[in-house]
């Protein structure tokens, strides 16, 4: 058992899903909130919440575009009940890979919306 994913936190991260099938989070809502940096300062990025998750995802402006692309609209009250499909992968992070989350580069079909993250 990966002790990741017992102390899961309020934001998911790529060790939540890494292994697993996408996870198929339908959006409930959105805001704004400070994580704080390494050097002290704190970064403001949006984040959403699933109906069928306890857990947020932290969107980047990869992510956030990409989702935008996907529902047709960058205004985040426009995405509410729309179902997208995330997994883990590897990105370069300031020259070093690390582990990441991803959108699907298609809206989940009607079988696959009920995915939960299974804990």
């Amino acid at each position: 058992m990966n002790i990741d994913k017992i102390f899961a936190g309020e934001y998911m991260k790529a060790a939540d899903i890494k292994g697993l099938p996408d996870f198929n989070g339908t959006i409930s809502g959105f805001d704004i909130a400070e994580f704080p940096r390494k050097d002290g300062g704190v970064d403001r990025k949006p984040y959403i919440s699933f109906s069928n998750s306890d857990q947020k995802i932290a969107l980047n402006q990869t992510n956030a575009k990409f989702i935008a692309k996907l529902i047709g609209s960058p205004n985040m009250t426009d995405w509410v009940g729309n179902t997208v499909g995330f997994y883990a992968t590897i990105t370069d992070f300031g020259g070093e890979a690390v582990d990441c989350i991803r959108v699907r580069p298609e809206l989940p079909t009607a079988a696959t919306t009920t995915d939960d993250i299974p804990f």
